[in-house]
């Protein structure tokens, strides 16, 4: 029978793991629809961007429910229309989207059912972490600890919600890594072609999962000492075979290259190397404390620092008391991944290490050196284990408790202002809302028509028209996210001038004065 101290920690376990479905669950429809999510529903509906804006950035004036039907799955478009759609675009591989095709038709196309496919695969999320644990470490103990620690991460419970492929990315890492773990110490082929199947989910899952397969190419050599050895044979076997399940994409990329360059090209924008720093502190502190609905800066410069350092103990014991082939596998995931984001943008330029979603291979091998470090008795006493694993217990949990109550949060990135601009456009009596196709209009055009009213009406163009509009029957006019040359010709064309309609959103939203 179990004593009672391994009762409480089991009854405790369970409690927070129910604590932790639970916000996954919880107000999964509230916050704002934003952008990629957005383009998650009309790709799996069988459209794309330019088909709407044919059909709808006509100059007419429409509802914005009408933006709303290229958010469903409908007879008119199949299965074979979504692949299309998703053919090109190569930049997502298909897997997320072909599963959520399929949920929604089963579940209907709302937001809740959208997000909650992200949230039934993010369950997986704690066996996966349990069983690379167990395979690495051989304790209960340790595994169930790595359990708390994602199951409550503020990190982890932001994208369950999301209707994007990253709770299963998350999912397929943990897979990868603990087959290859099983598989290097049964060195039988049944657990190589598991590991070579993962290793092709996460291919078919995000083109990020390239950095996964190296940093684990990296431990094999280093762990084998750069010897070929039936293991390294086995290895570079089961990543070709990976790489020949994947090949279908790699056409598909291979003959679409030039939309995929087009669709990255904003990770090319180079960002000043403090925001760059900055943004690397958010990543850290994310796992285990995030309060704030917007990117604080402030308290990331503070924290981070703190829980680097943190970080850095955890690790120096992973290489004191672990075996080489355990503590290179955690290094590896972490620091590989990580370089492979961030040494680009110092070299080059560019903004790709600014997100967070990136970043999910190494915060979950920094996530397992903790678990080891929380869970073992080499350390310190039982008691400070227990203060330091219940602080941040205690911090997910506030976490994601002021996070389930807001309609926005900063993985929402250019939807995070959506709501506040729904809500200043919906006070007036019966506005005309007056935009166009710019930039990522589109999209975020699409995740304001889930948050305007019925008495609001839209007049969409392509950026190269300028529309006349009639003030008649509508009680104010108004203009959003058009470039400066668009909103200058918009007041010649209509004789007419603008202003700021005030608050602390972004994009800018103005009112139109025709009696100017």
């Amino acid at each position: 029978m179990l004593n009672p101290k391994r009762r409480l920690w089991l009854l405790c376990c369970v409690i927070v793991l129910i604590i932790g479905v639970f916000f996954r669950c919880y107000n999964i429809d509230k916050k704002v629809y934003w952008h990629d999510e957005v383009f998650t529903s009309v790709r799996v509906s069988g459209y794309n961007g330019q088909e709407i804006v044919n059909e709808i950035f006509t100059g007419q004036i429409i509802q914005p429910q009408e933006l709303l039907k290229y958010q469903k799955i409908t007879p008119e478009k199949t299965w074979q229309d979504t692949l299309d759609k998703l053919i090109e675009h190569p930049e997502h591989p298909p897997l997320f989207y072909l599963l959520s095709r399929g949920w929604q038709g089963i579940f209907g196309s709302s937001i809740f059912s959208s997000r909650s496919l992200s949230v039934v695969i993010s369950f997986l999320l704690f066996p996966s972490i349990f069983w690379l644990c167990w395979e690495l470490f051989n304790s209960i103990n340790i595994s169930l600890t790595a359990i708390v620690l994602t199951v409550v991460s503020p990190l982890h419970v932001i994208y369950a919600q999301e209707a994007r492929e990253y709770s299963l990315w998350t999912v397929s890492i943990l897979l990868s890594c603990a087959a290859l773990v099983k598989a290097i110490k049964s060195n039988k082929r049944f657990w190589w072609l598991i590991y070579s199947l993962s290793l092709g989910l996460n291919f078919y899952t995000s083109l990020l999962s390239v950095l996964l397969a190296l940093s684990q190419t990296i431990y094999i050599f280093l762990s084998t000492r750069f010897k070929i050895t039936k293991t390294t044979i086995n290895f570079l076997l089961s990543q070709l075979g990976a790489v020949l399940l994947f090949s279908p994409w790699l056409i598909v990329i291979y003959e679409n290259y030039g939309v995929l360059e087009h669709k990255t090209s904003w990770t090319n924008i180079s960002k000043p190397f403090i925001e760059l720093l900055f943004a690397w502190g958010l990543h850290l502190i994310s796992i285990v404390w995030d309060f704030h609905p917007s990117i604080n800066l402030f308290i990331a410069l503070i924290a981070a620092p703190v829980f680097l350092l943190f970080i850095t103990i955890t690790i120096i014991s992973l290489y004191r008391y672990t075996t080489p082939k355990i503590y290179l596998l955690i290094t590896c995931l972490i620091i590989v991944p990580a370089l492979g984001l961030i040494l680009p943008d110092l070299i080059e330029g560019g903004q790709k290490s600014v997100m967070t979603r990136y970043f999910i291979p190494s915060l979950l091998g920094i996530q397992v050196s903790i678990a080891y470090w929380l869970g073992t008795d080499k350390f310190f006493s039982s008691k400070l284990r227990i203060g330091i694993l219940s602080l941040f217990i205690i911090l997910g949990i506030v976490s994601c408790s002021i996070s389930s109550q807001a309609d926005t949060w900063w993985n929402k990135v250019v939807g995070y202002h959506n709501p506040e601009i729904a809500k200043l456009i919906n006070k007036y009596e019966k506005p005309l809302v007056i935009s166009n196709n710019r930039d990522i209009n589109t999209g975020s055009l699409i995740s304001l028509s889930y948050l305007l009213e019925d008495k609001v009406r839209l007049i969409l163009t392509t950026e190269d028209k300028i529309p006349i509009v009639e003030k008649n029957g509508f009680s104010e006019v108004l203009v959003w996210n058009l470039s400066d040359d668009s909103l200058i010709q918009f007041q010649e064309k209509n004789n007419c001038s603008i202003s700021v309609v005030e608050g602390n959103y972004y994009p800018q939203l103005w009112l139109v004065d025709f009696s100017a």
